[in-house]
């Protein structure tokens, strides 16, 4: 084996290994001169699209994509010189190969003079992979709150939170924890009573180990709820089989019954038996079995209401509401909403392949103002809906929300109009006036609105804002 001596290294040594090194890395690379030729095409990039470097390079990246000088990524970079990061991309090839991946475009200066352009590519799949595999090993070292070996998916780590009410619910939750007392958790449907169920199982009980079974009662016609959580045995009535029940499931873990004030009161009643007497019974059997696990509850309504109006047994409601918990809605700790939008951005733009979502203030000033009737349920399904309603450029707008967000009254059409017009109309003068204090220059106006160059460039296009030809060409 032949060395080469320390700094004899000649330019041709230096080219050989850098093209051994980029066709190792796993990203794909591209460089384009600046007439649009491919000059550069490494191994994972045709790994992506199923080309081979001998068939692009010398080729107009026009010729190799369906795309147009104008709409091309390298061909915008060379006229704005300013790079495009991290944009979800898909695009076809010549051959009609659909291609998805992230990327992003750079320009090569040296001296102010453009040389080239470069683009740096991963694919989604391979992004996908990379989560995948961190969050097993944030898993296995115990960082990740996210586990199904008892059944369940959440931890304390799992409730998004600015909130001090909420923070001292959740040390107050911790507490009851170290205890096998049944607990009553109640509050607004939405508000996350089951992450707080599962939460309480996973912090720091003797049974955390042991299976988590939630069912909400009113999910259940009547007449399976009994049969669903007690089992049953061969022949109990017509077409009865062998079965385990939830309790009997639950073991020595945790057996959650949401929504307990909607269980009829003849089942309370078996219930509240059991709790006393530690024991139940398959429908149809004799054979008594001991009933070894935590009750976690809740309802949806306030207790005082449930008792009022004879929604829960009284009796029954003093043995499951050993230690308590109330979760308060949404609309009075404003201050979860901000950082519930952001997680939740972030969440459905990995789940969607969507890695540079823009979100506009207009959108977080109307979110915030919001009253969530449906809670942080709500919100989640608020800002799903409106990513997957984001344009091409990946902006998440005013026109993205649903007509509810405008209106609690009714009449959210007209309301949702009005108000749209107003904000476009706001955007609209402020771009103006900051492009006119800046001499139209995109660059200084987009420094001053605190954008970046291609956001501006997006918002006058989708605005219609255009120089007066006072001001002659921009």
């Amino acid at each position: 084996m032949v060395i080469k001596k320390t700094g004899s290294m000649s330019h041709e040594d230096m080219e050989y290994c850098m093209k051994i090194v980029l066709n190792t890395v796993t990203e794909g690379a591209m460089v384009a001169d600046t007439d649009g030729t491919i000059m550069y095409y490494n191994n994972q990039m045709g790994l992506m699209e199923g080309f081979r470097a001998r068939d692009v390079i010398g080729k107009k990246i026009t010729e190799v994509y369906k795309v147009s000088q104008e709409t091309s990524e390298h061909s915008i970079v060379m006229r704005t010189q300013t790079p495009i990061l991290d944009r979800y991309q898909d695009y076809y090839s010549n051959k009609n190969q659909k291609i998805t991946c992230v990327a992003s475009t750079y320009p090569i200066m040296r001296n102010g003079e453009l040389l080239a352009t470069y683009s740096v590519s991963r694919s989604v799949n391979k992004v996908a992979d990379l989560l995948k595999r961190t969050r097993e090993i944030e898993s296995s070292a115990g960082l990740n709150a996210i586990s199904t070996e008892n059944n369940t998916r959440y931890t304390f780590k799992n409730i998004i939170t600015n909130s001090e009410k909420i923070s001292s619910i959740i040390e107050k939750a911790k507490k009851f924890s170290k205890y096998n007392s049944n607990v009553l958790i109640f509050g607004e449907t939405g508000v996350g009573k089951e992450i707080f169920a599962q939460g309480i199982h996973n912090y720091n009980s003797t049974n955390k180990r042991q299976p988590f079974v939630g069912i909400n009662c009113s999910a259940i016609p009547d007449n399976l709820l009994e049969s669903s959580l007690f089992g049953t045995v061969k022949g109990s009535y017509t077409g009865a089989e062998n079965k385990i029940g939830l309790i009997e499931k639950a073991g020595f873990g945790t057996l959650f019954l949401d929504e307990i004030n909607s269980m009829p009161l003849s089942l309370q009643a078996k219930m509240l038996r059991v709790i006393q007497e530690k024991k139940f019974r398959r429908i149809g059997s004799t054979e008594e079995i001991s009933l070894n696990c935590r009750i976690i509850s809740s309802t949806n309504i306030s207790p005082e209401r449930c008792l009022s109006e004879n929604l829960i047994r009284k009796d029954l409601y003093y043995r499951i509401s050993t230690s308590t918990l109330e979760i308060p809605p949404l609309r009075e700790r404003k201050s979860d909403i901000l950082p519930l939008i952001n997680y939740f951005i972030e969440m459905y733009g990995s789940k969607y392949g969507l890695f540079n979502l823009q979100v506009t203030d207009d959108v977080y000033e109307i979110l915030k103002g919001y009253s969530y009737p449906g809670n942080v349920r709500e919100l989640e399904n608020i800002i799903e809906s409106a990513i997957t309603l984001a344009d091409d450029d990946q902006i998440v707008d005013v026109n993205c929300l649903p007509d509810r967000i405008y209106s609690e009254s009714g009449t959210p059409t007209r309301k949702r109009e009005g108000l749209g017009e107003y904000l476009r109309n706001a955007e609209r003068d402020r771009i103006i006036e900051a492009l006119e204090e800046n001499d139209w220059n995109i660059s200084r106006s987009a420094e001053s609105l605190g954008i970046v160059r291609q956001n501006l460039q997006y918002r006058m296009k989708k605005l219609n804002i255009k120089k007066m030809k006072s001001h002659g060409n921009w």
